[in-house]
Formats: C-alpha cells, structure tokens, sequence
C-alpha cells in the first residue's frame, strides 16, 4: 500500500467502512456497484416483502443484533417498503440518527 500521503483521503474513509447493505428482492441490486468501492467489509440482506419476510419490528431487530454482533459502521438500506419500516426502527434502538431519502453518494 501507499504512504498514507499519496492515498486518495475518499479511499482512507471507504477502507475503514463495515457496511451492511438490506437489498431489496425487486428493483435495483446495488451490490455490483458497492463492491467496487474499497470497503472494509460488505455484507448483503435481501429485505424481503412483509408478505414473504420478517415484520418491521422483526427486520429492525435482526438488523441490531447483526450492528452489534458484527459491528457494521453503516447500515444502506434499497427504498423496499420494509426497509423503510425497519430502519427508523433500528436507529432508535441503537440510538444513531438515521439519514433518508439518499438520492446519489459521489465517491
């Protein structure tokens, strides 16, 4: 690896970061496009429909135990109807504020 003065700082950040990603089973798969980045680790849910999958007290449950058993830094979730229960959820119980409605993330 470089001297850390001749590393872009963006890939200094992306290397440090645990990244849990919910993903939706329609609609965009965002995995492709994360794995290029440099991140510390990658770890892939599919967020499944409330019919097929957890309920959004079960979802935000799951997602604590896996922030904490594991210590992801960041939690991306798909515009699922699910994630967007289960995440507020999860943020209050690990007492973080979450960010929504992300349209880009320039890298």
């Amino acid at each position: 690896m470089a001297p850390t003065s001749q590393v872009d700082p963006r890939v200094l950040i992306l290397s440090r970061i645990e990244l849990l990603l919910l993903n939706g089973t329609k609609g965009t798969d965002y995995k492709p496009q994360l794995a290029a980045l440099p991140l510390k680790s990658l770890h892939v849910v599919p967020c499944e429909t409330p019919k097929t999958g957890p309920t959004a007290d079960e979802a935000s449950e799951i997602i604590c135990k896996l922030v904490r058993d594991r210590g992801f830094t960041h939690v991306l979730s798909s515009h699922a109807g699910l994630c967007k229960d289960a995440v507020p959820r999860a943020a209050g119980k690990l007492d973080v504020q979450p960010i929504t409605d992300v349209i880009a993330i320039n890298v």
